[in-house]
């Protein structure tokens, strides 16, 4: 089972394009349960790049006086296909540790 963060790089390799997942089952260790209240995670940090000082300046006067892209303040991050594998293991992992903790909670 997979436990821990992994990194997942962009299909154009940029560092800024970078997502990590980290994986917290929270309870298990050793082969016993620390909490049976502690509820498994799964989170997901990307890193947001906005520019320097005098381009946030400029993208704050932009929002006060009410200026909206029609594309939003959004990136992108394409999935490698080599780690779609490893992507899916965690999240089936994650789905499992979810299941055990609703079983011993019921």
């Amino acid at each position: 089972m997979l436990d821990g963060s992994y990194w997942f790089e962009c299909h154009c390799y940029d560092d800024e394009h970078t997502v990590r997942f980290t994986l917290n089952k929270g309870y298990y260790e050793e082969g016993t349960y620390k909490s049976d209240n502690e509820f498994p995670e799964l989170y997901m940090s990307t890193f947001l790049s906005t520019g320097g000082f005098f381009t946030r300046l400029w993208l704050g006067i932009k929002y006060v006086f009410g200026y909206r892209s029609r594309y939003g303040h959004f990136g992108n991050w394409t999935l490698v296909t080599e780690d779609a594998n490893k992507l899916e293991d965690m999240i089936q992992d994650y789905k499992t540790a979810v299941g055990e903790f609703h079983l011993r909670n019921k």
